[in-house]
Formats: C-alpha cells, structure tokens, sequence
C-alpha cells in the first residue's frame, strides 16, 4: 500500500471524526443565548419606589433576565393616557425594547395608579410558563397583599421573587429548560466527551482492520464459496391504527393561557387586580 493512499485514509478519518464532533455540538449554537432584554428593568414614572429600592428591584430582575434569558421588568404610572391597565401593560411591553429572543419573551407587572389596577403581561415563553392559574397565585399570594397595604415596593418585591422562582422551575413543574449558562456547558462537555470517543474509536479501529484477503478467506473458507437457494413466499397482511387524541391546551401543568393581541399585533397572557 502506497504512502498516499495510508495519507487519503488518514483524511477521510479525521474528517469523519469531525463530522461527529460537530454533530453533537450542534445544538449549541440553539442554546446558546447573549441577549437579556431591556437594560432599564423598572420603569418608577408614578414615583413610588426610592432610589435603593430601585435599584434593588434592578438588581433582582437583572439577575433573572440574564440567568435565564426571560426579561423581567416593573413598571409604574399615575397617567395611564386614557388606556386600560391591561392595553397600558402590553404597548409599555411591546414599544420599550423589553423582552429576550426572537419572540420578545417576558412579563412585566404594572401598577396603574390612575386605573387603581395591578396587571401581569406575558409574551414569548413566559404566555405558556405563566398559566392563567399561575398569574392568580401570583397576584393573589404575592402582589395584593402587599398592595392592600400601599406597600408598593414590597408588591414589586414579591413579583419578582415569586416569578423567578416560577422561572427556575418551569411554574412547579421541573428546572427551566431556558437555561443558556448551564444547558450550554452541559452540551460543550458532551459534544467534547463524545466527539472524543468517536475519533479514538475511528482510529483504533483503523489500526485493527485485518488484510482485506485474510479476511476474505476467513468467510469462504479453503474449498471456495457454496450458493444455495431459499424463498419466502408471501401471504398476508394486517394494519391496525389507533386514534391518537390532540391536547387543546396552550399551556403546561396549571391549566392554560389565555391570549390577547396588543395594538402592534403580538400576543399576550396576563391578568390583573384591582385595588
């Protein structure tokens, strides 16, 4: 055997092992994800919070957005400009740059002071994460008894502690499956470990292949190859289907999401309070 042709099949080896390699670390380029929404996280128009407390509930929603790439921002007014909470919370969402990815994904938690109404919107991901069920626990357990108080700040507080907890943990129902940090360590280390194994399994056996004429002769043997003749006649067949039902629900554990389009045509989930 040639130099070149041991060079030729070296190549196709390596090329073969690379393949795989970049095989696996495809979904990287899926899971891997830089954008965490709007930079100002609480819009205080109606001036209800103090500084440190602003930047409190900053740091908060920073934290979450870029954790786990879902944009979370607070916002408040005293001039809702005619606008319902819900209309408000969604033009305030969707003309203001909030919101991660492709599809925007996020929520926001308004308190109106002109409307006296607290509402949650949701876009992108967060309209299944956050059911309509998930959105009453919120407000009911968290937000309003903070707000029956005038504890705004303190509303603000829980929302943004209740809904990173939601978050994290997919609304109850396991870890988030929106983490970038963690999921794309998680596929660089496989897509590593098993682009590694598939070239050490390449090249050992390459080194492994026997002669291609002992091998010939360890399957016909001395005395040749003997033919012989065997035939499968066909009968019958049976098909059975079974109906498989659809799921009509929008949403995950909970129950699901009821959706609403804002005046630049993109959807929403929420819910709201009145106070």
């Amino acid at each position: 055997m040639s130099k070149h042709t041991n060079r030729t099949r070296k190549k196709g080896w390596a090329a073969l092992a690379l393949a795989a390699l970049l095989l696996c670390a495809a979904p990287l380029c899926a899971l891997a994800g830089t954008a965490t929404g709007s930079l100002t996280k609480v819009f205080d128009q109606a001036g209800l919070f103090t500084q440190q407390e602003r930047d409190t509930l900053t740091k908060k929603a920073t934290e979450t957005a870029t954790t786990y790439h879902m944009d979370i921002a607070v916002v408040t007014t005293d001039d809702a400009g005619g606008k319902s909470a819900m209309s408000y919370a969604d033009d305030f969402y969707d003309y203001n740059g909030i919101g991660c990815g492709e599809k925007n994904d996020g929520l926001l938690l308004l308190i109106d002071m002109d409307n006296r109404k607290v509402w949650i919107t949701t876009t992108g991901k967060a309209i299944d994460l956050f059911t309509d069920d998930h959105i009453d626990t919120l407000l009911d357990d968290e937000v309003m008894p903070h707000m029956e108080k005038g504890d705004y700040y303190g509303a603000a507080q829980a929302f943004l502690d209740r809904a990173s907890r939601y978050i994290k943990y997919d609304g109850g129902e396991g870890p988030f499956l929106g983490h970038p940090v963690l999921y794309t360590a998680i596929a660089l280390g496989g897509s590593l470990l098993v682009g590694g194994i598939v070239a050490g399994c390449l090249a050992g056996s390459h080194n492994k292949l026997p002669n291609p004429a002992q091998l010939a002769r360890a399957y016909t043997g001395t005395n040749g190859v003997r033919l012989s003749r065997k035939e499968d006649n066909f009968v019958t067949t049976h098909t059975s289907r079974t109906a498989i039902p659809k799921s009509s629900s929008s949403g995950g554990g909970g129950g699901g999401s009821s959706t609403h389009s804002g005046s630049s045509g993109v959807s929403h989930g929420g819910g709201g309070r009145s106070f």
